[in-house]
């Protein structure tokens, strides 16, 4: 959901968003990890996390990963 939120405001800004295929062991970098980790949509123009919805607090996550 942060990538893809992360995605949405980068466009509304900017009008693309950029990663990286593939890094050495950095998920949070390397799409093809990210989608093997779940946080990553399959279709980057098909996001299933929509930024002008009602988004959760995430209130306990930690700050860290």
């Amino acid at each position: 959901m942060f990538a893809e939120a992360q995605m949405a405001s980068f466009e509304k800004g900017w009008g693309w968003f950029y990663w990286t295929w593939e890094t050495e062991k950095s998920v949070q970098w390397s799409w093809k990890l990210g989608l093997k980790a779940g946080i990553l949509p399959k279709k980057a123009y098909a996001p299933d996390f929509n930024c002008s919805e009602e988004v959760p607090t995430f209130q306990g996550l930690p700050e860290n990963y």
